[in-house]
């Protein structure tokens, strides 16, 4: 009878250790995906604002006809498709909906592997594109006539990405400033 107990009381624990041991593993891998989540959403925003602070100075209507080469540009890792990237651009809405002949045609405007820009950083590709603003209605999205310029970045780390898109606005002092952003 002793024997039976002792048996029984070892499973009992052997259970309890098991299931604290998985649950702890689980717990671990969240909050490693959760860290990588939070430090490709910050480089994504990073990259944005870096590549909103460069277009302050620059005529946008030459940045969105391609007429201006792309400024920060750097080979990517050889697991970042960045074609793809530009592709599913068009496939992440603008607003909800479609603006017909204002739809945002996306310019990439930087590409490089992060810690070209901070070595100290941490792994990973950030892309930044540039489009026209919706709002205009001049039915021509490769020229801005109303202040106003989106841009939309990626963070990429193997297979996991983190976007950020900002719409900024020309103060009258020329200075960009963020009208709205989200991040996903």
């Amino acid at each position: 009878m002793a024997l039976i107990m002792a048996l029984l009381i070892t499973l009992v624990f052997g259970s309890i250790v098991a299931g604290a041991a998985l649950g702890a593993g689980i717990e671990r891998r969240t909050a490693s995906a959760y860290a990588t989540s939070t430090t490709l959403r910050h480089m994504a925003a990073g990259a944005t604002v870096v590549v909103a602070a460069d277009l302050e100075t620059r005529d946008w209507s030459a940045v969105l006809s391609g007429a201006e080469p792309a400024w920060w540009q750097a080979p990517l890792s050889a697991q970042v498709d960045a074609d793809a990237l530009t592709d599913e651009l068009g496939h992440v809405p603008v607003a909800a909906s479609s603006h017909g002949a204002d739809t945002p045609v996306w310019v990439r405007w930087a590409a490089a592997p992060w810690r070209s820009a901070d070595p100290a950083g941490p792994p990973g590709d950030v892309l930044v594109w540039v489009a026209d603003d919706w709002a205009d209605g001049d039915s021509h999205p490769q020229a801005d006539t109303n202040g106003q310029l989106l841009v939309r970045g990626v963070a990429v780390r193997g297979t996991v990405k983190a976007w950020y898109e900002a719409l900024y606005r020309r103060g009258i002092d020329g200075r960009l400033r963020p009208v709205r952003a989200r991040a996903w």
